[in-house]
């Protein structure tokens, strides 16, 4: 019988049953995966027992619970910090990000020019109001309304805290203004200790994909060490994406985790290397990976989309 909330897939492979000059035995000559039945699993309805209390500041808003404490800067609207148990989860707040580290196709069409803008954009939201509200013992609403300076369109991000330490988050950007450029990715990053090094998740894997290179990727269970994510082209560029993700979770050796679900399937990087490090700037550097200095902690993108690698 079928479970509500899961999903069944059938992968078929191709395998060479005997030895030839030019392919051995055993080697998979062509493969595929149908989904025969089932739903992503996606968001339900949350609720949490316990209680949740509201400090709201001059700077800062705090939700504390039990044995964890979430604070939002008042000046950006970030969540800027997260502890359980006393120990600090994030060493960057969760922003809105929206610049991807240019790959060779993307100088080669002039997208590091054309796009630019996007690389500061998040520096650009400029709050117009903040919303705080205790519906129930359990839960805290915060909402953050903005202009986007540039576009002087609206935005907004809202957060639903439970006792349990689950953050619901939405956030919609207008950025609908005629004449911009493509949009390299839409999402949000944060950066997290090197100790969080495990990935594992739910999705297509379990080599890099993105939306128009991942046919070669299944869906499936995954669980990788962070160093293992990086793709060391010859020349150090955007990599390491994985697509239709139904859940992601950085976790260090002791177990210590942090975990994202949406409502539907997204995109997730967790690499030792930041965009900056991978960003050649407006014209192409001749680097190399071992160029590269690798990070003490794990920057971590989840994004609804990002866009194809094309060529």
């Amino acid at each position: 019988s079928i479970k509500d909330g899961c999903e069944y897939f059938i992968n078929l492979f191709a395998i060479s049953k005997t030895e030839t000059e030019m392919v051995p035995k055993g080697h998979i000559v062509a493969s595929e995966q149908f989904k025969l039945a089932g739903n992503e699993p996606g968001i339900k309805e949350h609720w949490s027992d316990g209680t949740i209390k509201l400090k709201d500041g001059e700077k800062e808003i705090i939700a504390e619970g039990n044995m964890f404490s979430i604070s939002i800067d008042k000046q950006t609207g970030f969540i800027n910090s997260y502890k359980k148990e006393g120990n600090e989860i994030l060493l960057m707040p969760i922003e809105p990000y929206f610049w991807r580290a240019p790959t060779d196709n993307d100088f080669g069409n002039g997208m590091q020019v054309r796009c630019k803008d996007w690389r500061t954009i998040h520096k650009e939201l400029l709050i117009k109001n903040i919303k705080t509200n205790q519906p129930y013992n359990n839960q805290i609403n915060v909402e953050f309304d903005y202009v986007i300076n540039k576009f002087k369109s609206p935005a907004s991000i809202k957060y639903q805290i439970y006792s349990d330490g689950t953050i619901l988050v939405s956030s919609s950007f207008d950025f609908s203004k005629k004449g911009q450029p493509e949009i390299p990715r839409i999402g949000f990053r944060t950066r997290m200790s090197a100790s969080m090094n495990k990935m594992a998740y739910y999705g297509k894997g379990p080599h890099e994909n993105y939306i128009d290179r991942s046919r070669s990727a299944f869906i499936g269970i995954y669980s990788q060490n962070v160093s293992d994510m990086f793709t060391p082209y010859s020349r150090p560029q955007e990599c390491g994406n994985r697509t239709k993700v139904r859940w992601a979770e950085l976790s260090s050796e002791n177990g210590f985790g942090f975990r994202i679900t949406s409502s539907k399937p997204f995109e997730t990087s967790a690499l030792n290397y930041i965009t900056e490090d991978l960003d050649d700037g407006l014209k192409k550097i001749q680097r190399h990976p071992a160029d590269l200095t690798t990070q003490d902690y794990t920057e971590w993108h989840f994004d609804l989309i990002q866009m194809g690698l094309g060529g």
